[in-house]
């Protein structure tokens, strides 16, 4: 009786203490009041005639981006607090390599990726404003290279982008 009792309870533990991941935080929130949560399909960009082999290549290592934001004025302050709480302790997890941090404006971002250093299966992209919130975009890919991935800024301007589909990522970054 007395194993059965301690074996309750090291499972209740073990599942009241499941790890805090970016993919736990995307379904916890993801039907949140206040939060804007999506999903974007590689499919979504599609090169124009002419652009490099390199940056179709790296174009085909992507798979899907998903995105969730919270906005300031979209909850009230104790909610916002304590989401903003969960969102810098997302930051801190250990199974992320930090690749970089910038500020631009008000809003600092840090780049975090998880797989190896050419051979990354997902980036992550976390964006904190103090005046208007914050978000994560988890871009999930197949050996995606992260300095190619940052070459492709480049290429987009020769991209086609579904304007319906993005028209609501443009916004969140206003």
């Amino acid at each position: 009786m007395k194993k059965l009792i301690l074996l309750a309870l090291v499972l209740i533990g073990l599942s009241s203490c499941k790890n805090k991941t970016v993919e736990y935080y995307f379904v916890d929130n993801a039907e949140k009041d206040g939060f804007l949560a999506f999903d974007l399909p590689a499919s979504i960009i599609q090169p124009k005639e002419g652009i490099s082999k390199d940056a179709q290549a790296t174009l085909k290592t992507l798979k899907k981006m998903n995105v969730i934001a919270l906005k300031k004025d979209a909850v009230d302050a104790a909610t916002f607090e304590l989401e903003h709480q969960k969102f810098k302790a997302l930051k801190k997890d250990k199974s992320y390599e930090n690749l970089m941090r910038f500020k631009n404006g008000n809003t600092s971002f840090s780049v975090k990726i998880q797989g190896e250093a050419n051979a990354v299966n997902q980036i992550l992209v976390f964006a904190d404003n103090k005046e208007l919130g914050f978000g994560v975009a988890r871009i999930l890919g197949n050996k995606m290279s992260p300095a190619k991935i940052m070459q492709l800024k480049e290429a987009f301007n020769d991209m086609d982008l579904d304007g319906n589909q993005l028209s609501v990522l443009k916004n969140l970054l206003k």
